[in-house]
C-alpha cells in the first residue's frame, strides 16, 4: 500500500511540472515588407517562456529564404550596427522582443519575392532540440 501511495504522490507531482514546461510561443510573428528584389529581409515579434527553466534560440530555417540567422543590433560610437548572435536566451517566465533596432532574425535570399499578407513559415530551433514552426505575416506595419 505504501508503494502505490508513493507512486501515486510522485506522478502527481510530475503532472503540474511538465504542464508548467511549455514550449516558448511567438506573439505577432511579422517580416516587413520589402521591395521584390530585396536580397534581406527581418523577422520580428515576441518571444515568450511560460516555463520555469531558461530556454535559448539557436537557429531558424525556412524552404522561403536560403539561410537565417539571429542578430542585434546595437549602437557603437554613435552608429547603429549589428552583430550575428549564436543565440538568444529567453528567460523563465520572461519575453524577449524580436523588434526594429533591436534582436531579430536576418532573413537571406528569399526563394521568391514575397508579397504584403504573405505567410511564411518558419522552423525555430531551442538548444534543448525542440524545433517548432511559426507563421510569420509579411507586413508594412508592424501588427498591432
Amino acid at each position: 500500500m505504501r508503494l502505490l501511495a508513493l507512486i501515486a504522490f510522485l506522478l502527481l507531482r510530475a503532472i503540474p511540472a511538465a504542464a508548467s514546461e511549455e514550449g516558448v510561443t511567438v506573439e505577432g510573428p511579422w517580416i516587413r515588407l520589402a521591395p521584390p528584389e530585396a536580397r534581406v529581409m527581418a523577422g520580428y515579434g515576441l518571444l515568450r517562456n511560460p516555463g520555469s527553466s531558461d530556454r535559448v534560440l539557436v537557429g531558424a530555417e525556412s524552404e522561403a529564404f536560403g539561410a537565417i540567422e539571429i542578430h542585434e543590433t546595437y549602437e557603437q560610437d554613435g552608429l547603429m550596427r549589428m552583430r550575428r548572435l549564436s543565440e538568444l536566451p529567453i528567460p523563465a517566465g520572461g519575453a524577449v522582443a524580436l523588434k526594429p533596432g533591436g534582436p531579430h532574425l536576418m532573413l537571406f535570399r528569399p526563394s521568391k519575392p514575397l508579397p504584403e499578407g504573405a505567410e511564411v513559415p518558419i522552423r525555430l530551433r531551442f538548444s534543448e532540440g525542440e524545433e517548432q514552426v511559426v507563421v510569420f505575416t509579411v507586413r508594412a506595419e508592424p501588427p498591432g
